[in-house]
């Protein structure tokens, strides 16, 4: 009975031996090599647009990997960072000058700058209209003023092509006609243009200048 005990013994401890060896063959520790990131970059973006969803912009690195991505100073209201990935979205909240911001690219061995500059403009006029379509004035008659609305975007500048009648003005900046004609006019069509720095918009009008009706008819 003692030899058998023995004998099973010695067989536990043999398996115990080679299970042994086989959990340190497999636990075997291997060297990885980490190389810090470098050539961080990211694409010109154009002129964002205010209220307008943005296409992800993302970066890009020339050797390594980054764990994290900071940025300085932060972006404009609307716009988001991802501080995993790098990628910025979002839709831009309001017109911001041209701005730089620096991104950093980081690991455990070190990191790697990049600046990328952002500016916002506002989003092209659209919807451009008058309060009077078609008008007929008198020589010698103040006019109405005939407003402009539009139903997006701000506009800098009015203009119009060709010149309006003689008396009769556009505000370049309202895009208001207001005046007093002083010469007739045949019906002609007007096109008025507003825009700004991301585009614009057009309208036509038509406006005819009848002559004065006469006036204190006498006989002898």
């Amino acid at each position: 009975m003692s030899a058998f005990v023995s004998s099973s013994l010695k067989y536990a401890s043999l398996a115990v031996l080679v299970l042994a060896t086989v959990v340190g063959c497999n636990n075997r520790s291997s060297r990885v090599t980490i190389t810090a990131p470098t050539g961080l970059s990211y694409p010109i973006p154009a002129p964002l647009i205010e209220g307008l969803a943005i296409a992800p912009i993302g970066p890009t690195l020339d050797t390594g990997s980054a764990d994290s991505f900071t940025i300085s100073p932060a972006l404009p209201a609307g716009l988001s960072f991802d501080p995993a990935t790098g990628i910025i979205t979002g839709i831009p909240a309001a017109i911001t000058a041209l701005q730089s911001y620096t991104i950093t690219a980081t690991n455990i061995v070190g990191s790697t700058d990049f600046v990328i500059e952002i500016v916002i403009n506002p989003q092209a006029p659209c919807g451009l209209t008058y309060a009077e379509i078609g008008s007929t004035y008198t020589v010698g008659v103040a006019i109405s003023p005939n407003t402009a609305t539009l139903s997006c975007g701000p506009a800098d500048l009015f203009t119009v092509n060709p010149a309006l009648p003689a008396g009769l003005a556009l505000d370049a900046v309202t895009g208001e006609i207001t005046g007093t004609p002083t010469t007739p006019a045949a019906l002609a069509v007007y096109t008025v243009t507003a825009s700004n720095v991301t585009g614009g918009d057009s309208f036509d009008l038509t406006i005819t200048v009848n002559p004065e009706a006469p006036c204190t008819l006498a006989f002898t």
